[in-house]
């Protein structure tokens, strides 16, 4: 289901949403939605699930400690990769619209930084016994944590 975003007074029977500040806690707000995205669909639940999932791998510290919007998408670029870099055309957009384009050298197409090297960063033990236990947790928060949101398993796969 995709809700799009209207003025509040343009609102019927729930059907349209005001997308803002509002919509999620920061730590788990989705890039898109970081980027003004007019758009909500379930592809945002999937990465706030995500970024649960991985805050509770990580020991209860959350990947995305934001204190801002620009905060919050500089730390999911850092962690996660950027719009030019995982070829995301819509975040690419979205991002320049809002003067958010990275140097030169972090446009390059290529593959996001792996999830347990920033968990690991943030100090999460996945070392033996309990790294392997860990570890599927991990692989999936990654599968649900892609920048672009057509990259993300559904909410009924994941």
């Amino acid at each position: 289901m995709v809700l799009e975003a209207r003025p509040k007074s343009s609102r019927r029977n729930g059907r349209f949403i005001e997308v803002g500040s509002k919509i999620s806690t920061a730590r788990y707000r989705a890039p898109e939605n970081a980027l003004r995205s007019p758009v909500y669909s379930s592809p945002a639940d999937v990465w706030a699930a995500g970024a649960v999932l991985a805050e509770l791998v990580n020991g209860g510290r959350p990947l995305f400690p934001a204190s801002s919007e620009v905060d919050l998408v500089h730390r999911v670029f850092h962690l996660r990769g950027n719009p030019w870099s995982v070829g995301w055309a819509e975040g690419c957009r979205l991002a320049t619209k809002l003067r958010l384009k990275p140097r030169e050298e972090s446009c390059r197409r290529r593959e996001p930084p792996k999830l347990a090297r920033a968990v690991a960063a943030f100090g999460a033990k996945l070392d033996a016994p309990r790294g392997d236990r860990w570890r599927p947790a991990l692989d999936f928060a990654e599968r649900l944590l892609q920048l672009d949101p057509a990259r993300r398993p559904g909410a009924a796969a994941a």
